[in-house]
């Protein structure tokens, strides 16, 4: 995108740029009124010295694309992928998609790494041999 850029000379021989909502603003009854009020504020600036320049200002990207990308090495990626495209099928030819119900398979090794899993399994079976060895209660 092209803006043109007003440019003066102030008092202390440094420049001054102008731009967006600090820039002139003309009002009038239609728009070509307003845009005619506009120019020759314009006009009357320039003719006292000030410059027009263009710069240039790079069009804003697309605030997704830092994303794209980001699953490219992840080894799941593709399965979750294929069971979003499946329910989407099964959406589309109008079946009721169920949700899978987690069972103790899907959770089995997730604690290989924990190393406090022996002591809390300690903990668990302790406590499991104290309820046993306690009376039942009516």
């Amino acid at each position: 995108m092209e803006l043109q850029v007003p440019i003066e000379k102030t008092g202390n021989d440094n420049y001054i740029a102008r731009g967006g909502p600090s820039m002139e603003a003309a009002e009038g009854a239609t728009p070509e009124e307003a845009m005619s009020r506009f120019r020759d504020q314009v006009l009357a600036r320039l003719s006292s010295g000030a410059e027009l320049k263009t710069i240039t200002i790079p069009e804003p990207g697309n605030a997704l694309l830092k994303y794209a990308g980001m699953f490219k090495d992840d080894a799941d990626f593709n399965e979750v992928v294929e069971i979003m495209a499946e329910r989407r099928r099964q959406m589309d030819a109008g079946l009721q998609v169920r949700q899978k119900r987690n069972t103790a398979l899907d959770y089995a090794g997730m604690f290989k790494d924990d190393p406090y899993f022996d002591e809390a399994i300690e903990i668990m079976a302790e406590r499991r041999r104290q309820m046993d060895a306690e009376p039942d209660v009516p």
